[in-house]
């Protein structure tokens, strides 16, 4: 049974891609752009969508056609954006600069998720089928192989006492492998990444995965872009963000004296590093500061998506090298107990 959910979670897709995002905020952008009714195209959206995704983008058009505002749309669609994205364009919206926020998005949102499971559905079918397979040859093939050569008068091979020591070590896996992806489907479905991001892990997983950095720079590009005053701007920031971390750092705040003060300040807190804010501060006399925040927000990204690239290289060939061992081990247990069978009877 845990088989069959975790084949239908990674074929059916029960979560919204990455791909399918992006189209959500390119219409979104393009609504807003040129003034399409937002209700009427994002229906029209859900009708070209498929799987859970489209029921989503539905339910979104359901409510924006009740007159819900686009933030309140969206918090009422959990899965149909990213916790990021949402809290972008809350903020894009409160600072009036909603086709910026969304651009910031489009532009910048780079597809760690999809590089993390780029893999993914096929190591999974793989160790499915290696349980099977391990399984079965437990319980019905090695047992029968057993008592032919015990009829023949033979003892078991070493390559099959290796092989039955190799599974019988190793066999409690088998019993985490299927549970554990099991448990990433239910977990993707439930949205409960998104609790984790909003709660009290969102500081381990920004300081493990750097994942909300790059978005926090892009809202702080939207604040430089706009005439809006910057203390205006970050206290406006403080009260939306997703992350209660950083809307205790950003509460700390005095935002009181000139705009380079300000920036000092968030140094201090550590929202930005010290190369950041020499940066931003160096943009300022330049009055290029929004350009500068997107650079060092793409910076940022590639870091990440450095990071989760190194994950997959490392795990896919040690899955790889591991199991095309064990397929080794078994080829050379079988068939040594067949030769042994041949030889006895030459």
């Amino acid at each position: 049974m845990l088989e069959l959910v975790v084949l239908f979670g990674f074929i059916f897709q029960p979560w919204s891609t990455h791909a399918q995002r992006q189209v959500l905020l390119r219409t979104l952008l393009r609504c807003k752009r040129y003034g399409l009714p937002l209700a009427e195209t994002i229906q029209a959206l859900g009708d070209d969508e498929s799987g859970f995704h489209r029921s989503r983008v539905r339910r979104l058009a359901r409510h924006l056609g009740e007159g819900d505002s686009l933030v309140e749309a969206i918090e009422k669609v959990p899965g149909v954006l990213t916790v990021r994205q949402e809290t972008q364009i809350r903020f894009g919206m409160e600072m009036g600069d909603l086709n910026g926020a969304i651009e910031s998005l489009i532009e910048c949102e780079s597809e760690e998720d999809s590089r993390l499971l780029q893999y993914s559905p096929y190591i999974l079918l793989t160790l499915l089928f290696t349980v099977s397979i391990v399984t079965f040859m437990s319980q019905k093939i090695v047992p029968t192989m057993i008592v032919i050569l015990e009829d023949f008068e033979l003892e078991p091979t070493p390559a099959l006492r290796l092989w039955y020591s190799v599974v019988d070590r190793f066999s409690f896996l088998a019993y985490l492998i299927v549970p554990f992806f099991g448990a990433m489907i239910v977990f993707r479905f439930l949205n409960v990444d998104r609790i984790l991001q909003k709660g009290i892990f969102s500081r381990p997983l920004s300081f493990l995965f750097d994942w909300d950095t790059p978005d926090f720079l892009r809202q702080l590009s939207v604040v430089a872009r706009r005439p809006a005053k910057l203390d205006a701007a970050l206290a406006t920031l403080a009260s939306c963000h997703h992350s209660p971390w950083r809307r205790k750092r950003l509460g700390r705040l005095s935002l009181e004296g000139p705009d380079s003060g300000i920036w000092r300040e968030l140094q201090q807190q550590k929202l930005l590093s010290q190369n950041e804010c020499d940066v931003v501060l160096a943009s300022m006399d330049l009055k290029n500061t929004s350009w500068a925040l997107q650079e060092l927000a793409e910076c940022r990204q590639e870091k990440l998506a450095k990071r989760f690239a190194i994950l997959t290289r490392s795990i896919y060939p040690l899955v790889i090298v591991g199991l095309g061992g064990f397929v080794l081990l078994t080829a050379l247990s079988v068939f040594s107990v067949l030769y042994n069978l041949v030889w006895s009877l030459a």
